[in-house]
C-alpha cells in the first residue's frame, strides 16, 4: 500500500499508530471483521485513513478512484498507435530479446508441446466456494465468471486467497 508507505517513511514507524484488535481468528473470520472495520471507519476513503480497497479479500477490489486511473492509462494505451503495433507484432510470434525476428521452427515445436501438456491442466474441475456451481474445467469456470485461469489455478493451490471475488477448489479426478 503506497499511501501507508509515504505515511510511514514521512512519519517514522515508532509514530504510527498500530495494535493487534483480534488474534486466533480464522482467515474467513480475520477478512469478515476487516471488512467491518473498513466500512465502519470508511478508512478506504482518502479522508479517513489508507486502506485502498473494502478489505477482506486478500487481493481486494480497486477503489474507484483506482479504477478510473487504470481506465484512463487503457484509454490512452488503445489510442496509441506504437503501442498497438507492440502488441500486434508481440502476438506475431516475434520474440524480445530477438525483437523483429520471428520464431524459429523449434521455437514454434517447443511452445506446441506446451500448449499440448498444459490442455491437460484445463481440464480439472473446479467449484466455486461461493456459488457452489462445479466447472468441468478451468476454462469454463474462468469463462462464466470472467476470471483468468492462472488466478483460479493460484486460489486452488491457495497461492491466492480470491479471484474476482471467488474462492476456488480442485474437485477430486
Amino acid at each position: 500500500n503506497i499511501y501507508m508507505m509515504r505515511a510511514i517513511n514521512k512519519y517514522g514507524w515508532e509514530n504510527v499508530d498500530h495494535e493487534i484488535i483480534e488474534s486466533e481468528l480464522s482467515q474467513h473470520e480475520a477478512e469478515a471483521k476487516e471488512r467491518e472495520l473498513i466500512a465502519f471507519y470508511q478508512s478506504n476513503t482518502p479522508e479517513h485513513g489508507y486502506n485502498i480497497t473494502s478489505g477482506g479479500e486478500c487481493i481486494g477490489k480497486h477503489s474507484i478512484e483506482t479504477r478510473n486511473k487504470l481506465r484512463e492509462i487503457k484509454r490512452r494505451l488503445d489510442n496509441n498507435e506504437e503501442y498497438k503495433k507492440h502488441i500486434s507484432e508481440a502476438h506475431k510470434g516475434i520474440t524480445p530479446p530477438n525483437k523483429g525476428v520471428p520464431m524459429s521452427e523449434e521455437q514454434k515445436r517447443k511452445i506446441s508441446i506446451s500448449k499440448k501438456r498444459c490442455e491437460g491442466h484445463g481440464k480439472k474441475k473446479v467449484l466455486c466456494v461461493e456459488t457452489g456451481v462445479i466447472y468441468d474445467s478451468l476454462t469454463s469456470a474462468a469463462k462464466e465468471t470472467h476470471s483468468r485461469i492462472g488466478k483460479i489455478v493460484e486460489v486452488c493451490k491457495n497461492n491466492r486467497c480470491t479471484t474476482n471475488g471467488f474462492h476456488w477448489q480442485y474437485i477430486g479426478d
